[in-house]
């Protein structure tokens, strides 16, 4: 995922980077079903290419939080949802199949600095 975003340029397609330029708060996006007033006002078919990806891998939700840093730069963190595998089953004692979370920092211009190890295969590269 690093790769894509950095070298493939996906940082200039992400419109979860994009609405962190526009606002100071943190914000909550979805690519599946109602999205936030943030992202109503960023997102445009620009954005398909990220937009597919992120469903194709099953990340649909998260939390971005805005950093403002000497000088101008932003940097964000990220919380991201991935949804859990079409027909996996709920674990005992539990009404729904287990999603996982993880985290993203990055720095302007939305370079990944840190994925956590527990992060898929997909996410590192």
């Amino acid at each position: 995922m690093q790769d894509l975003w950095c070298k493939g340029g996906y940082y200039q397609l992400d419109p979860v980077q994009e609405a962190a330029l526009a606002v100071s708060r943190p914000f909550l996006w979805s690519h599946k079903g109602v999205q936030s007033t943030v992202m109503q006002h960023v997102l445009r078919s620009r954005h398909d290419p990220v937009i597919s990806y992120l469903l194709d891998t099953r990340m649909t939700c998260g939390v971005t939080v805005p950093i403002r840093l000497a000088g101008g730069d932003l940097a964000t963190f990220t919380a991201i949802r991935a949804d859990p595998r079409p027909g996996s089953r709920p674990k005992k004692g539990s009404s729904s199949p287990k999603s996982v979370m993880w985290a993203i920092f990055c720095t302007t211009p939305s370079m990944p600095v840190s994925i956590p190890a527990s992060a898929p295969a997909n996410m590192s590269t």
